[in-house]
């Protein structure tokens, strides 16, 4: 009862593209299976808000500049 609802278990070397020298025990995990899709995009609106700080100190300065 462990399994979460929409991930999928898998071995290691069965998700790898190429073979690997990784042995199928329980302590291997694989990550891109194990990671929950639903996670809030912070960076990308950090990134955001940053850029449009950055334009407009830019577009300030120019105004500054040519008064």
């Amino acid at each position: 009862m462990n399994e979460d609802l929409g991930k999928e278990r898998m071995k290691a070397s069965e998700s790898a593209p190429m073979p690997t020298k990784q042995k199928n025990d329980g302590k291997v995990r694989n990550q891109t299976t194990e990671v929950p899709k639903n996670r809030f995009p912070w960076t990308t609106i950090i990134v955001v808000i940053a850029f449009v700080v950055l334009i407009a100190i830019v577009v300030g300065v120019l105004q500054l500049g040519s008064s």
